[in-house]
């Protein structure tokens, strides 16, 4: 596989192996398919990063739901849904709407980063938004002050709480009713009440352990302005990683409770908060796994049996669509060694578009840096933070959260001294 490309070339290498066939083989046609949900895959995880703003309203010990008043409850619904299947949520500090500016905003470089640091061509788990980070851009009045870490702290608890279901409680029912008629399959099941329904959507959309257990507070708006654009930008900049201590004894799953306890966290880099994250996920017992349900993917305008059925796919000659298993294993990887599909094709789009809007501030653009793939930091680089992480893994696997690991894991850094209380 080749490495150390920008995107310029690559774009054209991949541009050829998008077909719309019709195809023969199996294989090739399962390859394209999973290239169609790596597409829209892509486009979703942009969206993930470069959010709505949010406003912070400081409430004192009343929550405010996060979604904006006087909004229909499709919308509220709607907008809330992309937080479900994310590793962790990055609160960026923006009161001035800077962070998505087209221009020098910091959010589009740092897609391009996270989507290399987080996404494994065919092989990663894509179906119903998965992907490690969600970005929140908060904003506040003039005469507010900047929020602190507990109020993001009550803030993010918030938005589990309604994640967890509380938003669905004083839904309308024809609301309950558009996730039955737009995202059930009628295949598998009735789903005559709406406890039906809402049991069917929460076993694909799940909100995960280490979202509700830790975030991240980004303070840079800006991308950069002088010298040579590389990747390692992004990667170093300092951001806070937070432990929220989500289930305490304080915290009652019924009702949200503003008296939660303190936070705790420590300063560091995005590279090695993300790779934190992704070093529990990878190394620890998963305990909110997202499987193929009944639930088709919200929002998704992809219907891959009527794209089968146009590239080509016979029942009789290919066998059943493999759509009860994950798109993750759909491709034979010993044919397809390199990334290649409208997936790699719209990744390169993306940077190719981030390094277009880098000669607005007419800065280097090293041609020899791997904007476009492989080589991630987060796989080349080992730490003694990255080595005590993975000690703490091994030595609490037998715990069986990834909670708990996490929670251990931020005391016992305190206790060194490693993070400040």
């Amino acid at each position: 596989m080749a490495k150390r490309h920008d995107g310029r070339d690559v774009s054209q290498r991949v541009r050829p192996t998008v077909h719309n066939g019709p195809f023969t083989d199996r294989d090739q046609i399962l390859h394209q398919l999973r290239g169609l949900k790596e597409r829209e895959h892509r486009v979703e995880a942009l969206k993930s990063i470069s959010s709505d703003a949010h406003f912070f309203r400081s409430t004192g010990k009343m929550y405010k739901p996060l979604t904006k008043e006087n909004l229909s409850a499709y919308y509220k619904v709607y907008s809330m849904v992309p937080c479900y299947n994310k590793s962790i949520m990055i609160y960026t500090l923006d009161p001035k709407r800077e962070a998505d500016c087209i221009g020098t905003g910091i959010l589009k470089f740092l897609d391009i980063w996270m989507y290399r640091q987080w996404f494994k061509p065919y092989e990663s788990d894509i179906d119903f938004g998965r992907y490690v980070a969600k970005t929140f851009l908060l904003q506040w009045k003039e005469e507010s002050q900047k929020p602190t870490l507990d109020d993001i702290n009550n803030f993010h608890k918030g938005l589990c709480h309604d994640l967890k279901g509380a938003m669905f409680k004083d839904m309308p029912l024809e609301t309950i009713e558009d996730l039955k008629k737009h995202h059930l399959s009628r295949l598998k099941g009735p789903f005559l009440t709406q406890e039906d329904i809402l049991t069917a959507f929460h076993q694909s959309y799940v909100l995960q352990p280490t979202f509700q257990s830790f975030f991240i507070v980004l303070q840079r708006t800006n991308g950069f302005t002088d010298g040579p654009f590389r990747a390692d930008d992004v990667g170093n900049i300092p951001v806070l990683l937070v432990c929220t201590v989500c289930h305490n004894q304080f915290h009652c799953g019924e009702k949200f409770n503003d008296t939660l306890g303190p936070c705790c966290s420590m300063q560091t880099t995005m590279k090695t908060a993300i790779g934190f994250i992704m070093h529990l996920e990878k190394n620890f017992k998963k305990t909110a796994k997202v499987l193929p349900t009944g639930m088709k993917p919200y929002g998704s305008y992809l219907d891959i049996e009527q794209e089968a059925e146009k590239m080509g796919w016979d029942t009789d000659k290919h066998g059943k669509l493999p759509l009860d298993q994950p798109s993750s294993t759909w491709v034979d990887r010993s044919k397809y060694t390199e990334w290649t599909g409208a997936g790699a094709l719209r990744h390169a789009t993306s940077v190719i578009t981030g390094i277009k809007y880098l000669g607005t501030t007419r800065r280097k653009i090293p041609m020899d840096d791997h904007w476009w793939w492989y080589e991630s930091e987060l796989e080349a680089t080992e730490t003694p933070m990255y080595r005590f992480q993975l000690m703490l893994v091994f030595a609490y696997a037998a715990l069986g959260t990834v909670l708990s690991l996490g929670v251990i894991s931020f005391w016992l850094l305190c206790w060194m001294g490693w993070i400040p209380e």
